[in-house]
């Protein structure tokens, strides 16, 4: 396990990989991070650039040490927060001006491994969305971290 006593500055690379509806859609962030660790737990920051209008959604990923692994995208009035565990599907709220949607993942895969020397961490969850019953869609997130 890592022992920071810090924050410590990352490179993080995150490719998506989404299926809805029959169409299917990548997308690719290169961006400047920070690696927290608090007890066991860790915690990946940075800000996702939209690179057509270039607006900033800050992300969190945070890596518990029971293998629940926590996606958190937005603030305040439009927020998602997803939860990855192998072998739960496991329910969140989907925060939006217009209120609350409930959102369920399904995870199909999930692997991780983070190493200290060279800090060097690898995500990959592939996952099913649903709201209520409906199937939303299918995805893959791939992540990549290094100091």
């Amino acid at each position: 396990m890592l022992d920071l006593t810090g924050p410590m500055p990352v490179h993080i690379q995150m490719a998506t990989r989404i299926e809805q509806s029959g169409e299917v859609t990548a997308h690719q962030f290169d961006e400047a991070g920070q690696l927290i660790q608090m007890g066991a737990t860790l915690y990946l920051r940075y800000r996702e650039r939209d690179p057509e209008t270039g607006a900033q959604t800050p992300v969190t990923v945070k890596i518990q040490p029971d293998g629940l692994v926590i996606l958190t995208r937005g603030q305040a009035d439009l927020r998602l927060q997803l939860h990855f565990h192998p072998t739960q599907r496991l329910t969140t709220a989907y925060k939006t001006p217009y209120g609350e949607i409930p959102v369920t993942t399904a995870t199909t895969l999930m692997e991780s491994r983070i190493q200290n020397e060279p800090l060097h961490g690898e995500v990959a969850i592939d996952y099913q969305l649903f709201s209520e019953k409906e199937l939303l869609g299918k995805y893959q997130l791939r992540l990549i971290f290094k100091a």
